[in-house]
């Protein structure tokens, strides 16, 4: 009897897929581990990209990032409100009252002494712009070389260009030169329009009371007014005698003289 064995069939195993399929599932673990240490990462840390291309950039804690973009927020805001109070509200501040109107509505000359008499007016200020203000007392006006007038009242301007701010001024006006004065009354007298040039240094609050008051703000303007034009129109209403007698002749003459100018001068009784 014969016994006869069988070899076993043994197939053999590709090396290659089977490395593929290993280093495939080593890929997945590494990339899952990856994808959870870089999620875990991103909660934490936030990539910060420069501009050139030399680095790449870097990264830094998220609490930090936001803390300097709070701070550099504040920064800039800071600065924004520098600039707009100190270089920007004073540039339109000096625009304005460059472009500003300004005006009498009357003026009056009382108490005439030999160096000051006193000034009651009517300033007339328009074309102001559409923001409110307060010129700040003192507020000192030079007219020309004639002399200077100090008001002592805040002078309130309102807002908006179609309105116009009446001043009342009632201060004493100081004579600085008698010959520049001299000039002037001839001129108010004798000459159809005097030119006033009045210049001065104001100090202006915008809007309210709250807020930065403005500092040698230069006001200087040129007003021309009319004068008396030598008293041209007169007339006499009435002659009356009866209040003479054979001794001595009494008249009372009524005279009308028309001022065609806003100056009004009292020269008393």
């Amino acid at each position: 009897m014969s016994i006869r064995f069988s070899s076993p069939i043994i197939e053999p195993i590709s090396s290659s897929r089977t490395s593929s399929r290993a280093s495939h599932d080593l890929t997945e673990r590494n990339t899952e581990s990856s994808l959870l240490l870089s999620s875990d990462k991103s909660s934490k840390e936030v990539k910060i990209c420069t501009l050139c291309g030399r680095y790449k950039g870097f990264r830094m804690s998220r609490y930090l990032f936001i803390l300097l973009c709070v701070i550099l927020a504040i920064l800039i805001l800071f600065l924004g409100t520098i600039i707009v109070l100190y270089a920007i509200v004073p540039a339109i501040l000096r625009s304005t009252i460059a472009k500003a109107q300004l005006g009498f509505r009357s003026v009056n000359i009382e108490h005439i002494q030999n160096d000051s008499f006193r000034l009651r007016a009517q300033l007339e200020i328009s074309n102001t712009g559409s923001i409110p203000a307060t010129i700040v007392p003192p507020f000192i006006i030079h007219v020309g070389d004639v002399g200077t007038v100090t008001n002592t009242e805040p002078i309130s301007i309102t807002g908006g260009s179609a309105n116009s701010t009446v001043v009342p001024v009632d201060a004493p006006f100081v004579i600085s030169n008698l010959e520049a004065f001299d000039n002037f009354s001839r001129s108010l007298i004798f000459q159809p329009n005097v030119v006033w040039h009045l210049k001065a240094e104001a100090t202006i609050q915008p809007i309210s009371s709250y807020m930065v008051s403005y500092k040698n703000i230069p006001f200087n303007k040129e007003v021309t007014l009319m004068a008396f034009n030598g008293l041209s129109d007169v007339s006499v209403d009435s002659i009356n005698l009866n209040r003479s007698d054979e001794y001595r002749i009494i008249v009372d003459i009524i005279i009308r003289i028309r001022n065609p100018s806003v100056f009004s001068i009292d020269l008393g009784k």
